[in-house]
């Protein structure tokens, strides 16, 4: 496109030059420019087209994983409901389902007590 250009800056320049070869000149460069236009929209358009492709390959392993994921979610919550109908089913039969009893924790003694509120008042020196 630069070599259409200089001919046609030559040409202009020279005095003896007719008007066919000044317009012949002028529709090389136009049909140059106009062909490396479609060529840089063609590249955008495949570029635009690819990523739309990843695009939606990468929403169908979204769906995949989605899929999957509501499935395990489907048959936990089955699981549950079972297993609530059978506390449910204990329950009305007056079988007594063992609580777990709750242990009492033993109370600090002084010595320990001093030594959380010592460690507790600290505080770190930079």
């Amino acid at each position: 496109m630069a070599r259409f250009k200089e001919q046609l800056n030559n040409a202009y320049k020279d005095t003896r030059t007719d008007n066919s070869t000044l317009t012949d000149l002028s529709k090389k460069l136009h049909k140059t420019q106009r062909d490396f236009y479609i060529l840089i929209f063609t590249l955008f358009c495949a570029i635009i087209t690819y990523l739309l492709h990843l695009l939606v390959l990468k929403m169908e392993n979204y769906r995949m994983k989605y899929i999957s994921l509501k499935e395990m979610y489907t048959n936990l919550e089955k699981k549950c409901l079972e297993l609530s109908d059978k506390v449910n089913v204990l329950e009305t039969n007056g079988n007594k389902i063992n609580q777990p009893t709750e242990d009492v924790l033993p109370e600090y003694s002084v010595e320990d007590k001093n030594n959380l509120t010592k460690r507790n008042n600290t505080t770190k020196k930079d």
